[in-house]
C-alpha cells in the first residue's frame, strides 16, 4: 500500500494513493502548529503523533513536515530532533517485524543480537546505531529542505 498527502485549501488528508475514498487521516492545516515541548527543544505535535500510527511512512511524515514549515514558519522546530524519535521508532518497529521462522536466520540473528544486544534494547541504540540514524535523519532534513 503507498500512501499519499493531499493538501487542499484549509485540510490535509492522508490517504491510499490514487483512492480517495480510503483515507487514514485528515484535519485542519491551522493545526499543524502544535507543538510537543520538551526543555527547550519545539517538536512537531503532528509528526510525533502521526509516527505512531501503524499505517504511516516516514516519507508522509517529511511531506507533512515541509507543510507544516510552509505554513507555519513562525514556529521554530527541532526538526532533526523530532525525525530522530521518527527514525529511531521505525528501526525498531523493523526490528520486532523481522522474520525469524527460518531455523538458520534465526541462529544466525540470535549470534548477532549477543554480540550488538545494546542496539535491541527498546531504550538505547548502540553507538553504530545512533550514527546511522543521525545520517538518515540529516539526510532526509537536507533533502526535504527542513
Amino acid at each position: 500500500m503507498k500512501l499519499e498527502l493531499i493538501v487542499e485549501k484549509d485540510i490535509f488528508k492522508i490517504q491510499e494513493k490514487g483512492e480517495s475514498d480510503k483515507k487514514f487521516y485528515e484535519a485542519a492545516i491551522r493545526d499543524l502548529k502544535d507543538v510537543k515541548k520538551e526543555g527547550d527543544i519545539i517538536y512537531s505535535d503532528w509528526i510525533y503523533h502521526l509516527s505512531r500510527k501503524s499505517w504511516i511512512t516516514s516519507e508522509v511524515l517529511y511531506k507533512l513536515a515541509t507543510v507544516i514549515k510552509k505554513e507555519h514558519p513562525d514556529v521554530a522546530f527541532n526538526w532533526f530532533e523530532t525525525f530522530y524519535d521518527v527514525e529511531k521508532n521505525l528501526y525498531q518497529k523493523n526490528i520486532a517485524e523481522i522474520d525469524i521462522s527460518d531455523e538458520r536466520k534465526a541462529k544466525s540473528l540470535f549470534e548477532n543480537v549477543l554480540k550488538n544486544l545494546n542496539r535491541f534494547r527498546k531504550d538505547t541504540l548502540s553507538k553504530d546505531a545512533e550514527k546511522h540514524l543521525e545520517e538518515i535523519v540529516n539526510e532526509r532534513i537536507n533533502f526535504y529542505k527542513l
